[in-house]
């Protein structure tokens, strides 16, 4: 198991917001192959999990006719046919709300190894797809649990009030690498994620919304794009981590 410490002289971009999306577009041009990988790995992992909520808009019934509706080249269909298939009570949407929540926080290891990759080729270490499950076998249970609270907070944050929902969401991009490179335990990771956030507003806030409309742009331009782009935001959030912390480098234990 590797631990993670941070250089005394950062391989990272200076704390501002053009230096960090320009580190973090350097560092994704060479592992937007890997966010690919990702991408399919967590649409399966999701899938999985509605296999487990067969209310929720996940369920198999939806995914086999939305695939149908691709395959026959009927895609203005999609949208009604999961409109279609969604029970709006009460009931049904608690379900796919929770669904949604166990399975966004059972993809945050997922996310950690992606972010990992991005230190790999930052640092010029050889990457291996196996770096994508790195966090399903360090700090697991940490990775998971944090990334649950934070989607209750920012559910319901979003409920209550549009803004404080946003704002948990941005400090969870700005925790991920800190709970991951860190080794931090869920109780560590909030305080440091959202002291850290107080303390950077500014940038934090300047990069989440470079990085979530790059991350998008591939939805603008031509649907399947978002396969691509979408990753960039862990690019970013790597990146982030740099300008705020330095450059992590492994400490291997003997």
């Amino acid at each position: 198991m590797n631990n993670f410490n941070e250089f005394d002289q950062p391989l990272g971009p200076e704390k501002n917001t053009s230096s960090v999306i320009s580190h973090a577009f350097e560092n994704f041009k060479s592992v937007y192959i890997y966010g690919i990988a990702y991408i399919i790995f967590a649409f399966l992992i999701s899938f999985v999990i509605s296999l487990l909520f067969p209310g929720s808009s996940l369920s198999p019934s939806t995914m086999t006719e939305v695939i149908d509706a691709y395959k026959n080249g009927n895609t203005d269909e999609v949208s009604e046919i999961i409109l279609s298939n969604q029970d709006i009570s009460w009931a049904s949407q608690g379900v796919s709300s929770l669904a949604s929540i166990i399975g966004g926080a059972l993809l945050y290891p997922l996310t950690a190894g992606l972010i990992y990759i991005n230190h790999k080729n930052n640092t010029k270490q050889n990457i291996e797809i196996s770096d994508l499950f790195i966090g399903y076998k360090q700090n697991t249970v940490n990775l998971i649990l944090y990334g649950l609270v934070i989607s209750i907070l920012a559910t319901i944050g979003l409920v209550f009030c549009l803004l404080p929902g946003i704002y948990v969401y941005i400090a969870g991009f700005v925790g991920l690498p800190i709970v991951f490179f860190g080794n931090k335990n869920v109780s560590d990771g909030l305080s440091l994620s959202f002291s850290t956030t107080n303390q950077n507003l500014g940038l934090a806030l300047g990069v989440a919304i470079l990085g979530f409309l790059i991350a998008i742009s591939g939805v603008l331009l031509c649907g399947i794009g978002a396969i691509i782009t979408l990753p960039f935001i862990y690019s970013a959030s790597y990146s982030l981590y740099c300008a705020l912390f330095g450059t992590p480098h492994e400490i291997l234990e003997n």
